[in-house]
Order: C-alpha cells, then sequence, then structure tokens
C-alpha cells in the first residue's frame, strides 16, 4: 500500500468505525526493585514478563533477536582476544630481536 492509499484507509476507518476502530495496547512491565538481590535480578524479572505477556511470535523473534547479538558480541569479543594474543607474540618477537642484536 503506498503511504497515501494508508492514510486514505486509517481515517476512513476512523471515520466509519469511531470510537470501536481504536485499540490501546499497553504491556505490563516489571516491577520496582525494593531490595539489593531484586536489583541484581532485575533482568531476568523484565525477561519473564515481556515473555509472558508476548504471543507465540513474538516471544521466539525475540528470543532469536537475544541469542543472536549474543553469538555476535561473543565473536567479536573472541576476535579481540585473538588480536590482543598476536600483538603479544609480535611484542615478544621484537623484544628477543633487540636482545640478541645488543
Amino acid at each position: 500500500m503506498t503511504p497515501y492509499g494508508l492514510d486514505v484507509a486509517i481515517r476512513h476507518t476512523l471515520l466509519t468505525e469511531g470510537r470501536r476502530a481504536v485499540q490501546v495496547i499497553a504491556r505490563r512491565t516489571a516491577s520496582e526493585p525494593e531490595s539489593a538481590v531484586a536489583f541484581a535480578v532485575g533482568g531476568v524479572a523484565v525477561a519473564l514478563v515481556m515473555l509472558r505477556t508476548m504471543s507465540i511470535p513474538d516471544r521466539i523473534s525475540w528470543v532469536a533477536w537475544s541469542w543472536a547479538l549474543c553469538f555476535v558480541r561473543l565473536r567479536l569479543a573472541r576476535r579481540n582476544r585473538l588480536g590482543l594474543r598476536m600483538r603479544a607474540r609480535r611484542m615478544t618477537a621484537r623484544k628477543r630481536l633487540v636482545k640478541a642484536a645488543a
């Protein structure tokens, strides 16, 4: 649908159906943490509330995106760790050359 066609369809629906055309959707959130332990596990509480209030396709999408971001981050961390090892080896090799030259 073109932007203009969508605009016309929305306006037509609002005019013909009135108040029944609008549906307000609100998602619950996790409660405020009251202790240090509740604050520490707040992320888990948010995840559980989100998973309980979502539809099945939303849950699958949310979990898939979470795991995908986790794998990307792990891959970047591994690449950085390997890069640091290679730099350390180069520095050690340079020190050996300097000692051998002296």
